[in-house]
Parts: C-alpha cells; sequence; structure tokens
C-alpha cells in the first residue's frame, strides 16, 4: 500500500476523533461521573482516592481518573480535554489494528481492517465519549493480539506485552480487563 494511503487513513482518523470533542457537552450522568472525580481529583491533589461531591468514590479503578486528570492538566477542564483519551486511545486502536492486520496477513488486510473498525458506529461513538470503554477497547485488543503473536511466535516480549496490557486493562474496568480475554485465549486453546 502506497504511504500516501496510509497517511490519509490517520489523518481522517484524527479529524474524526478530534473533531468537535470541545463542543460537544457532557451531558450523559455516567460521563459526567467520570469528569468530576477526575475534576475533584486535580483539584484536591488527591491522585489515589478518588471523589465527587466530596465524598470517596470506587465506583470504577482510578486508571480512567488519572488519564482525564491528566487531560485536565494539560488543556484546563474543557469538554475537548475530556474526551482527549478516548478519541487517543480510539486512534491508537485504528493504528494497532492497521499493525497487527499487516503483521499477521499483509499490509492491505491491515489497511481495510483498521478502515472498517473507523466506520464502526459503536467504535466512533466510544471514542468521543467520556466512558472506560476506548481505553479498555484499545488494551483488550492489545492483550488479545500480543496472545496470538506470542502462540505462534513463542517470543518472550509478546508475552510480556500481553500481560502489561491486561494490566493495564485491569486498572481501567477492573478483572473484566483481565477475565474476558482470558476466556477468549482458554476457548482457543481447546
Amino acid at each position: 500500500m502506497p504511504r500516501k494511503y496510509w497517511l490519509l487513513l490517520f489523518a481522517a482518523a484524527a479529524a474524526l476523533l478530534f473533531a468537535g470533542n470541545g463542543s460537544l457537552l457532557i451531558t450523559d450522568s455516567v460521563e459526567s461521573n467520570y469528569a468530576l472525580t477526575a475534576k475533584e481529583m486535580v483539584l484536591s491533589g488527591d491522585w489515589l482516592s478518588p471523589q465527587i461531591y466530596g465524598h470517596y468514590w470506587y465506583d470504577k479503578p482510578i486508571f480512567f481518573y488519572w488519564l482525564t486528570a491528566l487531560a485536565y492538566k494539560m488543556f484546563g477542564f474543557t469538554e475537548f480535554a475530556s474526551r482527549f483519551f478516548p478519541a487517543l486511545f480510539g486512534l491508537g486502536s485504528v493504528a494497532l489494528l492497521a499493525w497487527g492486520g499487516s503483521k499477521l496477513e499483509n499490509a492491505r488486510s491491515g489497511f481495510f481492517s483498521a478502515l472498517v473498525l473507523l466506520s464502526s458506529v459503536e467504535f466512533f461513538l466510544i471514542s468521543k465519549s467520556v466512558i472506560t470503554d476506548a481505553v479498555l477497547f484499545f488494551f483488550f485488543s492489545v492483550t488479545l493480539l500480543f496472545f496470538y503473536l506470542g502462540y505462534c511466535d513463542g517470543r518472550a516480549r509478546y508475552w510480556y506485552i500481553m500481560y502489561a496490557a491486561a494490566g493495564f486493562a485491569v486498572l481501567t474496568k477492573g478483572p473484566l480487563g483481565v477475565l474476558q480475554p482470558a476466556l477468549m485465549i482458554t476457548l482457543y486453546q481447546v
């Protein structure tokens, strides 16, 4: 595949996933819980015990709160900042699928796989929402891809990346981050 197609794909992905994020208001209660908890994290300086409305809030693991709080430190308390990391991890998922498809099959497969993912409405929505799903999707995909690469190739570095990604998935969404990939890996090996 010519380089210009890859550049066009990633430019389109960045435009779709980041454009308008500053003008999308946070109105959903789930989004506001994440945004307010991260805001209180920044304002209080307590990055270990999430709080909302002055009460401790251990609804979800801390990683997504950290990402959102980091975005607030970089961009201020804006809707764009709230949506920055979901969009960035969405872009990372497109790149991961393009790379994985190219490595496992060929560049054409990687390109069109990434294009199909980018055109998915659900993927587009989670990459623009202040929820954990885009981050979880990325780490979940890394876990499964690097399991398969390690399984086929046997290189230890693939296994290490798989384990690290599973760990970040747990920090993003809890035990689901490791249990769901583990179930799929177990069924694959049966």
